[in-house]
């Protein structure tokens, strides 16, 4: 074993100075004899600031304030003169204190900033060290003196220090307001490799920024969503889930800490992160991802960062099938419990006392929903509508093999995911499929066919989730999803005006249904030339079909007083809306390798030519219907209400790209990246640009 430092001796950092709220946050007041306290309320209705001070402080006495567009020490100097009142500020949060206080009021003392720095083992700065509060989003990163703060650190919070290459680091924060730490590089086996831009290199040569993940630790996580299995394995790769609603793959994934990284699958820039999400967790062999100068050789679209995903090829023996599944129950966490019918009541008429106004329910009616009278009884919406557990499924079956000349896996994999809402509205279901083959043609000509197909069909409501569930938490319990007079007319509910029943039953309120498609195939020919050891050619082509058919359904139906059953009003339309969207890809690749040893001196040399061509066709249309409708077709509509609309698109790249790698030893490292990059999104004087890198 061999521990190898990296460290990039030429690249580019971008660093932000960004300045504190409270240097830039102006102030305007002319205010004459009111009390600090109504001061201190002005200034919070002005701005993000919050106050925090003991009884100790004097808030009564009177002041009189005048000033224009001053910033917030300046404001707070004016008011507190000669009041024997002083003041510190802890980013938008001001602690007052009377002149014989020594300590901070209870809950401001944690918001204090914690700085320190952060080195590798030689002392030198590490700039871009992600820095996080445990357990929380709350984070921040070091900038190029390794240099770092972070607020809002409540009591018994623990950092976590985390860098590609370095080993993650704990520190608990205690009382401590300055944090410096020391990271340590991580031992790596010198005869690994992993995958680089256009081809792999071992752990020990590299000299730009590169992390990997493999089979082993990614299968470690078991879920549908390839991302949630590396989320918090990866030094450095910030992952957090937006939601957990089935079918929705729009995590929040970084490597620089902003941005979307590029998505590289066998090769092949792909769909971002959300196509990466749907592929199969079994049929991935590793995972690389590069930053700075690592990743300057994807060149303009990897500013970001990249992630490269290799999946599986067979291996020389025999047959091996495999099959695996998991079977599981998942449920929310965290959730908020509203009060009861009647303690909500009682609630209101206190408010309603406390602001002089008549009191909204009468003791007659208070005292029925006291003892659950029919009609007064309340109603648990959470109970009523969501699941505590909802059943999910992965299937996944593979064989693996092959003999000296062909080599060959296959695999079928099948998801399902279930939402909360009892109606059974949401749901995710897919079908996986992944091929590829290898085989020998000559003992110097080899080819490679990769071939994946991906079926999916997600349900949610017509209303978004995220609405649905606020009406579901904000509905009056006193009120159920039935008029006390008609079980067929649904209640107008407030404080939404809507009834949350009907919102979560698709064959109420509506629905939107997403189906999808995707073939995927990449063939390789490459050759190592006769007579020239070290010399190889690999020409590469791949053509990607996408096809994406969302269907869109609103029904309109009537709301009804809960207690008298009158109409209250009429929710939604009547229609049926259809969008196809067909997206092509096809990439043509040329690329020379050469490889030179001679004695203790090693030279890569790799050169590379891509075109990449795109075709995008959206069609969609929508109609107004009446009377009955029975399935998802648009001439069901009435056609002298339809609406359409379509276009086609096309897209152009091209890069010319070198690379040269030098190692003595595997000691002394170089490494030399040039990329030319152009794309039809600009104008023609500016499609092209460079992006060299060195490290």
């Amino acid at each position: 074993m061999k521990l190898t430092i990296l460290l990039v001796t030429i690249s580019v950092i971008c660093s932000f100075a960004i300045e504190s709220y409270s240097q830039t946050a102006r102030l305007t007041l002319n205010i004459e004899n009111k009390t600090i306290k109504e001061v201190i309320k002005e200034i919070e209705n002005q701005s993000e600031f919050r106050f925090f001070y003991s009884g100790e402080v004097d808030v009564d006495n009177e002041v009189k304030v005048s000033l224009n567009e001053k910033n917030i020490m300046e404001t707070l100097d004016q008011i507190f003169q000669g009041t024997g009142i002083r003041y510190e500020i802890f980013g938008r949060q001001v602690a007052l204190l009377a002149e014989k206080e020594n300590t901070l009021p209870m809950g401001i003392q944690q918001a204090a900033v914690l700085t320190g720095r952060v080195t590798d083992r030689s002392g030198l700065p590490l700039p871009g060290v992600t820095i996080v509060v445990k357990g929380t989003t709350n984070g921040t990163i070091s900038n190029n003196d390794g240099n770092y703060s972070i607020t809002n650190i409540p009591p018994g919070a623990t950092l976590v220090f985390s860098f590609v290459g370095m080993r993650t680091q704990e520190v608990v924060v205690g009382n401590q307001s300055t944090i410096n730490v020391s990271l340590q590089e991580e031992t790596i086996g010198i005869e690994e490799v992993v995958t680089v831009g256009y081809g792999v290199q071992k752990k020990e040569t590299l000299s730009g920024s590169v992390a990997s993940i493999s089979a082993d630790e990614l299968l470690s996580t078991k879920s549908e969503n390839l991302i949630s299995n590396i989320q918090g394995k990866v030094p450095g790769l910030l992952i957090r889930q937006l939601t957990g609603e089935p079918g929705k793959f729009n995590n929040y994934v970084s490597i620089r800490g902003f941005g979307a990284p590029l998505v590289i699958i066998d090769g092949i820039v792909r769909d971002g992160t959300a196509d990466m999400a749907q592929l199969n967790p079994n049929d991935i062999e590793s995972m690389s991802i590069l930053k700075d100068a690592a990743a300057a050789i994807y060149g303009m679209n990897a500013a970001n960062g990249v992630i490269i995903v290799t999946t599986k090829k067979g291996l020389d023996g025999r047959a091996k099938f495999t099959y695996t599944n998991l079977l599981g129950m998942k449920g929310a966490t965290g959730m908020e419990y509203t009060v009861d019918a009647y303690t909500y009541r009682v609630m209101k008429n206190e408010m309603d006392r406390n602001s002089q106004t008549s009191e909204t329910y009468t003791p007659d009616i208070l005292e029925k929903y006291r003892l659950g009278v029919e009609g007064y009884q309340d109603v648990n919406w959470i109970d009523l509508t969501l699941n505590d557990w909802v059943f999910q499924q992965n299937h996944n079956m593979s064989i693996r093999g092959g003999s000296n000349s062909v080599k060959y896996f296959t695999s079928f994999g099948y998801s399902e995911d279930n939402g909360l809402l009892k109606s059974g509205i949401q749901y995710y279901k897919r079908f996986n499929m992944r091929s590829t083959t290898t085989a020998d043609l000559t003992k110097d000509l080899k080819l490679n066919v990769s071939v994946s197909g991906r079926l999916d069909q997600s349900q949610s409501p017509r209303e978004d989730f995220l609405w649905t569930y606020k009406t579901i938490m904000v509905n009056d319990r006193g009120i159920n999803y039935h008029t006390l007079a008609n079980e067929n007319h649904f209640s107008v509910i407030s404080p939404e005006n809507k009834n949350a029943w009907a919102l979560m039953h698709p064959d109420i309120d509506g629905y939107n249904r997403q189906k999808n498609s995707q073939f995927q195939t990449t063939v390789d020919l490459t050759l190592n030339v006769p007579g020239v050891p070290g010399l190889s050619v690999i020409a590469t082509g791949a053509f990607d079909l996408n096809n994406r058919n969302a269907s869109f359904l609103q029904k309109s139906y009537n709301l009804y007083d809960y207690y008298t059953d009158n109409f209250s009003q009429t929710t939604g339309t009547d229609q049926y809306s259809n969008t196809i969207t067909l997206f092509q890809r096809a990439v043509a690749r040329g690329q020379v390798n050469y490889n030179r040893r001679m004695e203790q001196h090693n030279l890569s040399l790799t050169g590379v030519v891509e075109f990449t061509g795109t075709r995008t066709d959206y069609l969609s249309g929508r109609r107004l219907y009446s009377d009955l409708y029975t399935n998802d077709i648009l001439n069901q509509g009435t056609s002298t209400t339809a609406s359409n609309a379509g276009y086609r698109g096309f897209g152009k790249y091209a890069a010319y790209i070198g690379r040269a790698n030098y190692d003595y030893a595997g000691k002394y490292l170089l490494e030399a990246v040039a990329r030319y990059d152009g794309s039809y999104r600009y104008a023609k004087a500016n499609r092209w640009a460079f992006f060299p890198s060195a490290s």
